[in-house]
């Protein structure tokens, strides 16, 4: 079946793929600058700011598992209503 013939399922497909985009977006615009610094570090000479760094980092990495997490969620969602025929416009018609 095509998806364009199925809203709902073409729905949580452009769900997971706007999610996903999200979630390398979050990864190279806030995790990797942090991660740079923090490969300059010493353990002799931490920054004064390290815990906001860290706190701040932890903090997008968060928002990044829970944008794939909603991605997984919808290509899931959307599996399941094509291939179970969940979906209005896939029906089973029989043998």
């Amino acid at each position: 079946m095509l998806v364009r013939s199925n809203r709902w399922v073409r729905t949580l497909l452009i769900f997971a793929v706007l999610f996903l985009m999200a979630a390398g977006l979050i990864t190279r615009v806030f995790n990797q600058p942090i991660n740079a610094q923090v490969m300059r570090w010493s353990a002799q000479s931490l920054p004064a700011n390290w815990a906001h760094l860290r706190d701040l980092w932890w903090f997008w990495h968060t928002v990044r598992t829970l944008a794939g997490g909603v991605a997984l969620t919808s290509l899931l969602l959307a599996r399941d209503l094509s291939v179970d025929g969940l979906a209005p416009n896939n029906r089973w018609r029989g043998p």
